[in-house]
């Protein structure tokens, strides 16, 4: 079954970024693709696990716990069943499915407990090292279908999950929106620029207030991540020269582009100049909007960010 990621457009080189734990939290980056509806997977090093995500919906986690295992301690097959079934051309899943030996529901349990156990894995020792990449395609049936606000919630039940690096601004929402008054004095803090935890800290309210408002409004989507963290994502390069090229009078915005060469991503090449990833989003927007650059990857994140600045 094919499906356009929502990180480009249709026929565009997948998006692929890798990043340390220590430079971009894995819970902020998980948080991203959960609320960001994202599609592709996510290797985690040095575990070997992939999480493999359709549409911010965590879809199955591979080497992690066997699927097997699991349906043999949930009491689904014996060792020689098992042992049988791993033979066929097909998924295990599939081929128990197909052979009639379970229903889809059993495997669709075990699956989603698969997927949970391999999620909990990774938030209580983070990965040193992770890589996202898009994909075009998604899993077959059956899948754990693990994800929207269900998978949000249980991401940041604790508080070191909490994306408190990631900036948040305001959703998009349509009609009347009624908030309790401690999610209210968080919620005008999120301006899409200041860090969840400075928002937090500016919000006038106690720690635990201002955890649980924050809980609050992120599971409702009352605020989303800022498009700055998809500045891992984008990949631009300048443009052929013409007869009407003018280069950016401002010396910092010259020296970004000077390093834009379409071959590493606008974050990497932030941490490089040492700008501050407003500054970069800022100017990174103006040279897409003057028409100074292409896009080579990532077109979707930069339209979110233009969006926002």
């Amino acid at each position: 079954m094919q499906a356009v990621t929502t990180l480009d457009a249709p026929r565009t080189e997948p998006v692929e970024f890798t990043a340390e734990h220590h430079q971009l939290p894995f819970a902020d980056m998980l948080s991203f693709v959960i609320s960001r509806e994202l599609s592709g997977t996510l290797h985690l090093e040095p575990s070997g696990v992939t999480l493999h995500f359709r549409r911010g919906i965590l879809d199955a986690a591979q080497g992690h716990e066997p699927l097997g295992q699991i349906l043999l301690g949930r009491g689904y097959l014996t060792e020689d069943v098992l042992s049988a079934s791993l033979q066929g051309a097909d998924m295990l899943g599939q081929n128990l499915i197909f052979s009639g030996i379970l229903p889809l529901q059993h495997i669709q349990e075990a699956l989603e407990h698969q997927a949970k156990l391999a999620l909990a894995s990774a938030l209580y020792s983070a990965p040193a090292r992770y890589t996202l990449r898009s994909s075009t395609a998604f899993l077959p049936e059956p899948r754990a279908n693990l994800g929207g606000t269900r998978l949000l919630t249980e991401l940041i039940t604790r508080d070191e999950h909490l994306p408190l690096q990631s900036a948040f601004h305001i959703a998009p929402a349509f009609g009347d929106v009624h908030v309790p008054h401690e999610a209210w004095q968080l919620l005008r803090c999120c301006n899409g620029r200041r860090t969840l935890e400075r928002a937090m800290q500016g919000s006038g309210l106690s720690p635990n207030a201002a955890r649980e408002a924050a809980r609050y409004l992120i599971t409702r989507r009352l605020i989303v991540q800022s498009a700055v963290v998809g500045l891992k994502l984008i990949y631009v390069r300048l443009r052929p020269a013409t007869s009407t090229y003018q280069p950016p009078a401002a010396l910092r915005a010259n020296l970004f582009l000077r390093h834009l060469d379409g071959l590493t991503d606008a974050w990497t090449v932030t941490q490089k100049l040492r700008f501050s990833l407003e500054e970069a989003a800022t100017l990174l927007v103006s040279l897409y909007r003057d028409g100074v650059v292409d896009v080579v990857r990532g077109r979707r994140e930069l339209e979110l960010l233009t969006e926002e600045f």
